[in-house]
């Protein structure tokens, strides 16, 4: 009888009935203009962001992060985990120019707001509110800003007059299901931002080719370039360079759900232009933007992103943008490759086709993993890095019977002659023999302390891992797992527990002695 009451009383009970939460996730819409100041390295802009709360909680403030800020001083975080590298002292002091951000001047609904300094880091300031935005209302944030934009070294600068403009507006930090996500910038750990739509406007001299996210508006200007990149392709030369003569022009781009807005700008850009037609869908533009002193394989650095392109699509699902694009970084540029949606900036000199092709095809594949399954990047590398580089591997193979477009892991030339999945047998053989670190693949990336270790376990490591599931349940299985993971979280933000339910449901078997390797030190 007491049992009877006891069931009674838990079922009566509200707790009983508990649902788990339905996900949710922040919207944030940009309107900006911007104006480049070429003598003085700056840009001048204003932003409204209309930021619309679905989440369940009224909110106070909003954290937002103002990166340019990083690159002020030697006490930023950025600038602390330099200093630890090694060589990362001659960097910081290679940054001849500092950068910042300053003149904000926040209005929310049209009622001036106040700001609090994090107290931690330079470059994240919090926004308290005039009054709480309720769960499923919306509010308008408006300021200025300028920014001084630093020498080039670590994503963002520029190099004399050749502009890399990223991370460089004020932009709210994350809030999700576990809280909030403010971040400093660092050299080592990437991002995490929300969806929403852009709408940007460029003001700058008429002389200088822009490559940015989204798409070109500004009906002229698309023209000049795609006949521009055409003809270059077409007659196989690179001394037909772009010239507009207007003292400043204005370039409008638009883009939708995407995480972020990237543009680089330089008056002497060889444009390259292709098109992908796709079935029941309208064709992607191609674009490769490069220098005139660039190496022979960027003349052809269009047909690596539509293979690519084609690559992912079919191996995922379809490419969601209208635009693709490759840009050609400085020559001082060590990380190989940075992506950003629809676009990334790519520096390999002296590199042979094939390894140019594989490390453009790694950045288009993050239009993937990030860009479209929006994961945290600084906490969760292995979500976009560890994926992406085991999809890499399969295109190296595939294309070339390497890895990374070379024989980089001393493979023998009679196994070249293998197939691609015999030959990735192989390949992963070799590089369990070399993964020697004692760091677990899901360590947050501010907590590694050098860029080996970090390349090592969220690319290398992280691939042998999916590689060890791909030979437990088989490699068609686990692709149509990752087509449904990919689905699934589209647009939206997946955690790890996510990615594992995604995998468990498509492969109807449990996982959680496999996930438990990611904590794991020491090899795999």
């Amino acid at each position: 009888m007491r049992t009877l009451i006891v069931l009674f009383a838990l079922l009566a009970s509200p707790k009983a009935f508990a649902q788990v939460p339905a996900y949710w996730q922040q919207r944030v819409d940009f309107r900006m203009v911007a104006q480049l100041d070429d003598q003085r390295h700056r840009v001048q802009g204003h932003a409204q962001i209309k930021y619309v709360n679905n989440a369940p909680d009224s909110l106070a403030f909003i954290w937002f992060h103002c990166w340019p800020n990083a690159y002020k001083d030697g006490k930023t975080a950025f600038a602390k985990q330099l200093t630890n590298e090694r060589g990362g002292k001659a960097r910081l002091r290679a940054m001849r120019g500092k950068g910042w951000i300053d003149s904000l001047s926040f209005l929310v609904d049209g009622i001036p707001a106040g700001m609090e300094a994090h107290p931690l880091w330079n470059d994240v300031v919090k926004l308290n509110l005039p009054k709480p935005l309720h769960s499923g209302d919306s509010i308008l944030i408006e300021t200025p800003f300028v920014v001084q934009l630093p020498t080039y070294g670590s994503r963002s600068g520029h190099d004399g007059r050749s502009y890399m403009i990223c991370q460089w507006y004020p932009k709210p930090a994350v809030y999700d299901r576990k809280g909030w996500h403010p971040m400093p910038y660092l050299d080592r750990g990437e991002f995490y931002n929300d969806y929403g739509s852009y709408d940007v406007r460029i003001t700058l001299p008429g002389s200088y080719v822009v490559a940015a996210t989204g798409v070109l508006q500004t009906n002229d200007e698309r023209a000049r370039y795609t006949a521009l990149g055409d003809r270059n392709r077409a007659v196989e030369k690179l001394d037909a360079r772009y010239r507009n003569d207007s003292a400043q022009k204005t370039l409008h781009f638009v883009a939708d759900n995407v995480t972020d807005f990237a543009w680089f700008a330089d008056k002497d850009f060889i444009i390259e232009h292709d098109t992908l037609a796709r079935a029941g869908a309208e064709a992607v533009d191609v674009f490769a933007f490069h220098h005139p002193t660039s190496d022979e394989p960027w003349q052809r650095s269009c047909s690596y992103i539509k293979d690519a392109l084609r690559f992912y699509s079919a191996s995922l699902g379809p490419y969601a943008y209208p635009v693709a694009q490759a840009v050609e970084g400085p020559r001082n540029d060590m990380s190989g490759g940075m992506e950003y949606p629809m676009i990334t900036l790519v520096t390999m000199p002296g590199a042979p086709d094939s390894t140019l092709d594989v490390v453009i095809s790694h950045e288009v594949g993050h239009n993937w993993f990030p860009m479209m399954v929006g994961s945290n990047e600084r906490n969760f590398a292995w979500m976009d890095e560890g994926f992406n580089t085991w999809y890499e591997h399969m295109y190296s193979a595939e294309k070339y019977r390497s890895f990374g477009g070379a024989n980089n892991y001393g493979i023998p030339d009679y196994a070249r002659n293998r197939g691609a999945d015999q030959l990735r047998a192989l390949m992963y053989r070799v590089l369990k023999t070399l993964d020697a670190s004692r760091t677990p693949i899901n360590t947050p990336s501010a907590d590694f302390r050098s860029d080996e270790d970090y390349g090592s376990v969220e690319y290398d490591k992280a691939a042998l891992w999916l590689y060890a599931l791909e030979k437990e349940v088989g490699k068609e299985p686990l692709l149509k797992a990752m087509r449904r993971y990919f689905e699934e979280w589209k647009f939206r933000h997946p955690y790890p527990e996510d990615f594992r339910a995604s995998l468990e449901a498509a492969l109807g078997r449990d996982l959680s002695a496999f996930f438990a390797r990611l904590e794991a030190k020491g090899p795999l």
